[in-house]
């Protein structure tokens, strides 16, 4: 079986516990999960069940207590270089509160998502010119994130996350600082995108109609799947 026939990503027994003092609170407790190429998941849950946890161990910013990570079948492991490897050239994120650079323009905040690849391609300029024209923002390519509304920024950071052309999307509460209208457009707008990157996408939500709109849904309550629609 080559690697393209395998699932894209398996977790398997994920465990994650915080310490504070002496109380060791267990977060994520034995969590099973494949992902395939190209699809869309939702993590659907309110907050404090492990939502974002989960979704930074996929994305190798955090390491589980317990379990293994595996991408098309070679375990990630928990060596830094490998997961620094898997967070550059695997996975895009799209943050809540967008975390673009104030003193970058929106184009300069698409641009530092081609950075994380190494030195910039000769054609980074254009990739990050054509990214903020499909997210609808090609006019304000020179404006920094102040000049910009909520949704503006948000679309930015999609803009960042897609332009490595990453085979997995990470989405941590992308509308959850939006207004329903605004927060309905950035959604379409980034299913829409990684479909047409055929990017998987995994996004965090608490919202049941936002979670509806993916392929697939997984309910997390108390740091454990219960419920996979």
């Amino acid at each position: 079986m080559s690697a393209t026939d395998l699932p894209f990503l398996v977790a398997a027994g994920i465990e994650k516990s915080y310490r504070q003092g002496d109380t060791l609170t267990p977060v994520l407790c034995g969590i099973d999960l494949t992902l395939e190429r190209g699809e869309t998941l939702a993590l659907l849950g309110v907050s404090g069940t492990g939502k974002s946890t989960l979704l930074n161990i996929l994305g190798g910013i955090e390491t589980p207590d317990g379990g293994t990570l595996s991408v098309a079948g070679t375990p990630l492991g928990r060596d830094s270089e490998a997961l620094a490897r898997h967070r550059r050239h695997r996975i895009g994120f799209v943050f809540q509160f967008y975390n673009l650079l104030p003193g970058l323009t929106a184009l300069e905040n698409v641009l530092s998502g081609l950075e994380a690849l190494g030195p910039l391609a000769k054609d980074a300029l254009g990739r990050a010119e054509e990214a903020l024209a499909a997210v609808g923002l090609a006019d304000r390519r020179d404006a920094f994130p102040a000049e910009l509304s909520g949704g503006q920024q948000q679309r930015v950071a999609i803009a960042r996350a897609l332009v490595k052309e990453a085979p997995l999307v990470l989405a941590d509460e992308p509308t959850g600082s939006l207004d329903p209208h605004t927060g309905e457009q950035v959604l379409s707008l980034l299913l829409e995108r990684c479909r047409a990157a055929r990017s998987a996408l995994v996004v965090v939500t608490h919202n049941r109609a936002v979670a509806q709109r993916a392929e697939r849904v997984v309910s997390l309550v108390e740091g454990r799947i219960e419920v996979t629609v």
